[in-house]
């Protein structure tokens, strides 16, 4: 079977969960958020 190469929105919501502990952590999440609503690529 496949490797996904995905996060699933409990993978999501545990790294939104981390950012709130970093420097920058609105602009953080925000990037993340837009990353994985939009589907964005490790590339992009």
């Amino acid at each position: 079977m496949a490797q996904r190469k995905y996060l699933n929105p409990g993978e999501i919501n545990e790294l939104l969960s981390a950012v709130c502990k970093m420097p920058h952590p609105e602009r953080n999440h925000c990037l993340i958020l837009m990353g994985y609503l939009h589907g964005f690529r490790a590339s992009e």
